[in-house]
């Protein structure tokens, strides 16, 4: 049974893919930790307080500044951390759209640790799609409510091919 370490770039996904996110990855295994990063304070995030407090998610604040990338650094920092400190994990999750995660990816990976990141399809980078071990995208989708999610996202998951190391 697979033990979760989950990574949420909020700047890049809607908190509304949380409760199938959940869903996907319990099914698998559990989740030892799971961390959102982004500047709470902005207008397009103040979802995510509900979302973090029912989900009992571990909410940390990077204060936006212009033209920098503080989310995505703190985020990257934590999975780090998180690699040398809780070596019985060895399965990571990203949920991002951004494809400057791909050199925390590879360092994971070095250090053989299996690497999910998931993602709206609408608004992932391919380069991203690419280095992890697995991606899990959601789909916006008009199909009847029988074969979609309670919140209206379809999951498609897709097998990526194993980077050689």
């Amino acid at each position: 049974m697979s033990r979760f370490a989950v990574f949420i770039d909020a700047d890049n996904v809607p908190s509304r893919i949380i409760p199938d996110l959940f869903k996907i990855l319990k099914e698998r295994g559990s989740i030892v930790i799971c961390k959102v990063f982004g500047d709470f304070s902005r207008p397009n995030l103040t979802s995510w307080k509900s979302v973090c407090l029912q989900y009992n998610l571990e909410a940390v604040i990077a204060w936006h500044t212009a033209g920098k990338n503080s989310s995505d650094l703190k985020l990257c920092q934590s999975c780090v951390h998180t690699l040398y400190t809780h070596g019985n994990i060895n399965d990571y999750v990203l949920v991002t759209g951004d494809g400057d995660f791909t050199t925390v990816i590879q360092d994971l990976k070095r250090n053989e640790k299996n690497v999910i990141c998931m993602g709206v399809e609408s608004n992932c980078s391919n380069i991203l799609k690419n280095c992890c071990d697995e991606f899990i995208h959601w789909t916006q989708t008009t199909t009847p409510a029988s074969k979609i999610s309670t919140n209206g996202l379809l999951v498609t998951v897709t097998l990526s091919p194993l980077a050689s190391s």
